[in-house]
């Protein structure tokens, strides 16, 4: 009894966090975009909060989860690629995505 009692519990937890696993989604993606602060970072935020007023949340979270994951990725390379202290001269062309340094001569 004991055994089946501990699966009773694990499972009810399992599939409480299962079933509401989208609002930890946009929790997270609400401190990633207060964190790293950015235009770009202001565009997720305003998608999250969307998101949490939306009437159903669940299917729309659900529904932008794809392109969500693209943008969150195209961001962290950005920001990668951002983070390696590269000269002007190993970047190339001089294409501008609008990120500066300040150190950027």
């Amino acid at each position: 009894e004991e055994e089946s009692t501990f699966y009773l519990i694990v499972r009810f937890v399992s599939n409480l966090l299962i079933d509401q696993v989208y609002l930890l989604t946009l929790a997270i993606l609400m401190l990633w975009s207060i964190t790293y602060i950015s235009w770009m970072e202001f565009v997720l935020l305003v998608l999250v909060c969307f998101l949490c007023i939306c009437p159903k949340a669940k299917e729309a979270s659900y529904s932008v989860a794809y392109p969500l994951v693209g943008y969150g990725t195209i961001l962290v390379t950005i920001q990668y690629i951002y983070g390696l202290n590269l000269t002007k001269d190993e970047l190339g062309g001089k294409k501008d995505i609008g990120l500066f340094r300040d150190n950027d001569e």
